[in-house]
């Protein structure tokens, strides 16, 4: 009989939330961390709509919004212009709140694929 490997995963274990259309705002974000998620990730934001969003940023600074208990958020966009993505993607850099963007280049959803963005 084979001798059981002991492992340590607690120390090795990385729990990362992925992100949900739907659910992964601020408040469930911040419930993950919590309990014990160490990355999370914002629901997808549209890249066209962040540049064209109010300059209060409307819903968008909703969307972008991070917990101050939450550990390695990361924020995600999507969109079809190479040069839109480029310029949301330095507007949520500045913003010095994000570990890193998220580019969604493959969403399956019709209503998403479908809508020219």
């Amino acid at each position: 009989m084979k001798e059981k490997m002991k492992h340590n995963y607690k120390n090795n274990l990385i729990l990362a939330l992925g992100p949900m259309a739907g659910f992964t705002d601020a408040p469930f974000r911040g419930i993950c961390s919590q309990f014990g998620a160490n990355s999370t990730i914002t629901e997808m934001v549209s890249a066209m709509g962040l540049l064209n969003a109010p300059k209060d940023g409307g819903a968008y600074k909703q969307l972008l919004f991070v917990n101050e208990n939450e550990k390695n958020c990361s924020a995600q966009i999507f969109g079809s212009n190479t040069q839109v993505c480029a310029d949301a993607a330095k507007l949520i850099a500045d913003m010095n709140k994000f570990t890193y963007i998220d580019i969604n280049m493959g969403c399956p959803v019709k209503k998403i694929v479908g809508n020219g963005e």
